[in-house]
């Protein structure tokens, strides 16, 4: 059997509200972004990931609100 092929950090990015890409880091099984001083209000985000099975990248979009308390 093939040995599955392994994604690295450099894998995952993620884009907000039409900026670059940032690398997402690895931490407790999850890739993360962090993301500071975020105005409140409406932004989009575009999430890509590598996948090496397929190679090729698969994107996702999302539109979300931030609000702060």
């Amino acid at each position: 059997m093939p040995k599955k092929k392994q994604t690295k950090k450099e894998d995952y990015q993620i884009k907000i509200d039409g900026n670059d890409f940032g690398a997402c880091r690895e931490a407790e099984g999850f890739f993360w972004l962090d993301w500071a001083k975020i105005e409140p209000g409406k932004h989009s985000i575009i999430a890509e990931i590598f996948d090496p099975e397929k190679g090729k990248v698969l994107k996702k979009s999302k539109k979300i609100e931030v609000e702060v308390t």
